[in-house]
């Protein structure tokens, strides 16, 4: 019985304090390429909180794993066309028996499976899960969508890797997923080609790691 106890306690910690329960450190094994049928989610699950307590945006490139620790970088390659894309794990799922990822809307389209809805998948772990800060910079905000794409198109042509998230009708442009020591930098680049420094925002409760 002491042991049974001592297993209540710990999962009761773990609990309490965040920890994720659901993944272990990446074995040998573990880090081959696994395939399988992957799915995506969009609309209905769009806002809501994810399994890592980050807000879920269908519009960036994330996806939900049954295991795999959170902030895992996975490459998806579809079998069928070779098409690719890379996805941020950070939700749990998907749980339907045979599906082995579940991907975001933009990841979905890269792979051209939004109207079929599922595909067979290749998983490559191109980084495993990590712990940084992390912030995003919102560049511009705009109700008119011409705009929003004129600003975005500049700023990827001077190289940032600049989105569109939308909130409230409002298509926000952003550079996501970035590291604190490079936070300053950016916002000095930012200025030097002509765009505002942009607002900081933290990523989100629990840092992740993307490149």
């Amino acid at each position: 019985m002491p042991i049974l106890y001592c297993l209540i306690l710990i999962n009761l910690i773990n609990f309490l304090y965040g920890e994720d329960t659901t993944s272990v450190s990446l074995t040998k094994e573990e880090d081959q390429p696994e395939i399988g049928i992957a799915s995506w989610y969009g609309n209905k699950f769009h806002g809501r909180t994810t399994a890592n307590g980050e807000t879920y945006n269908m519009y960036e490139h994330t996806a939900a794993h049954k295991t795999l620790p959170f902030n895992t970088i996975i490459k998806v390659v579809t079998l069928k066309t070779g098409l690719s894309t890379l996805v941020r794990i950070n939700d749990r799922g998907p749980f339907i028996d045979g599906r082995i990822i579940d991907l975001s809307l933009s990841a979905a389209r890269d792979l051209n499976l939004v109207k079929e809805g599922i595909a067979e998948v290749r998983l490559e772990i191109i980084e495993s899960g990590h712990s940084f800060n992390l912030f995003r910079l919102q560049v511009g905000a705009f109700k008119n969508q011409n705009n929003a794409d004129k600003l975005l198109k500049e700023l990827l042509l001077a190289g940032f890797k600049a989105e569109i998230e939308v909130f409230h009708s409002v298509n926000r442009i952003v550079i996501s997923s970035i590291k604190e020591n490079q936070l300053q930098l950016i916002q000095e680049n930012l200025m030097k080609s002509g765009f505002p420094s942009g607002l900081v925002r933290k990523e989100s409760p629990i840092p992740i790691l993307i490149n």
